[in-house]
Formats: structure tokens, sequence, C-alpha cells
């Protein structure tokens, strides 16, 4: 964050927007996690930084996740 404070001092322009995690959605539960403790970061750094938002950018293509039924949540 200094850095980013360091570059716009003086420059006349104000931070809009900080990126968040790509993590949110990986199947592995240490990464997520790892990307929930990022975003959580980066809203802070928004915050002091006075921008208006934490981007989440969108992951494309088919899901990691595995699909359950209703016999999967039955115990079935």
């Amino acid at each position: 964050m200094e850095a980013i404070e360091e570059q716009i001092v003086g420059a006349g322009v104000a931070v809009s927007a900080i990126v968040g995690s790509i993590q949110l959605l990986d199947t592995d539960p240490q990464t997520r996690a790892e990307g929930v403790e990022l975003d959580r970061r980066r809203l802070r750094m928004a915050k002091d930084l006075g921008a208006d938002c934490v981007i989440e950018v969108p992951v494309f293509g088919p899901t990691s996740f595995r699909y359950f039924s209703a016999d999967d949540c039955a115990g079935g």
C-alpha cells in the first residue's frame, strides 16, 4: 500500500478500485481460505486508499467443483 501511496501523492489522481483474489473458487480449501484472507486485506487497503470498490475477476471455463445430486445430500 505504501508503494501505491508514494506513486499517487501529488499526481492528482485517486485510487478507484483494488483487485481482489482469483482464488475464491479454487477447489482446494486452503487455497480458498488464502483467497478470502487476501480479499480481507484488499478490502482494508481499498478503504485506506479511499477506493470505491474491490474488483473480483470472474473465472471462465468449466467449473472445477463436483456437482452433488439429491442422493449425495441424503447420504445415499
